[in-house]
């Protein structure tokens, strides 16, 4: 839910955009003692730094950033 806005602003501006979760619990009842925030972020860093600077190579990343 918390990229819906993020989405629905960029299909009004024709701005292409995706989203990247790193998942820190499992699903059940709130315990948040069990959520490994920092494995999450580490995971999602790993994965997206690598992407993001391909992506910085793209003559497109250039159009929409300009």
């Amino acid at each position: 839910m918390e990229g819906a806005a993020v989405f629905h602003a960029a299909l009004e501006t024709g701005i292409p955009v995706a989203c990247f979760r790193g998942i820190s619990n499992v699903i059940e009842p709130r315990n948040r003692p069990s959520w490994d925030i920092q494995e999450a972020l580490n995971s999602i860093s790993a994965t997206v730094g690598p992407l993001l600077l391909q992506l910085d190579d793209r003559p497109l990343f250039d159009q929409v950033l300009s």
